[in-house]
């Protein structure tokens, strides 16, 4: 048995979540630090604290199951792979970033400032994978609302990428991770529904 296991077994669940948590928190300030200056010091405690992460999060695989944590990844990756493919070099991050900032100091000054999300960003050629279908087929297929999965692409829950076209062009998903959306929607459903 791996001393991951047995700290989940000893601990448990919850209290092992609590302490991924704080760990995500002690690897954040770190990584702030970091940020505003690359020292030896500051570099090894960065590299401590991920360490810390990873051996909560390999607990959290042992509870929930590494397929989950894959799945996810890969998801992720995708997506990131879109918006580094969209746009030269780590461009449309830092405009995410620098919009976020940009919100964050209207909000501090008592004005609301609307944060412009990749889907209302102009279209940019991104690579489309094989077997992509339209938001429309997408709805027709999995029976979840337009409305919805427009919500969940904005949000950044379903990957999707852009195929060119007219205006913005057409955002484009794969079935599978519309499906996804679709099971873990009902889930929550029938947990509320029990309480």
């Amino acid at each position: 048995m791996t001393a991951q296991k047995k700290a989940l077994l000893l601990f448990g669940t919850p209290r092992q979540l609590r302490k991924l948590a704080e760990e995500c928190a002690e690897l954040a300030a770190a990584a702030l630090r970091l940020s505003e200056g690359d020292t030896k010091e500051r570099r090894d405690h960065f590299f401590e604290e991920a360490a810390d992460v990873e051996i909560v999060l390999d607990q959290m695989k042992i509870q929930y199951g590494e397929i989950d944590f894959a799945a996810w990844r890969a998801r992720k990756l995708a997506r990131l792979e879109g918006i580094v493919g969209a746009q030269s070099g780590a461009s449309a991050i830092g405009d995410e970033i620098g919009q976020a900032e940009a919100c964050i100091r209207a909000e501090k000054k008592g004005r609301k400032e609307k944060r412009v999300r990749p889907a209302d960003a102009p279209a940019t050629p991104v690579p489309v994978a094989e077997g992509a279908i339209t938001i429309a087929e997408a709805e027709k297929r999995s029976g979840v609302s337009r409305s919805k999965l427009n919500s969940a692409l904005d949000r950044g829950v379903i990957p999707y990428a852009i195929r060119p076209g007219k205006g913005r062009g057409l955002r484009m998903v794969l079935l599978s991770d519309v499906e996804a959306y679709r099971a873990l929607q009902d889930k929550k459903h029938d947990r509320a529904r029990t309480k």
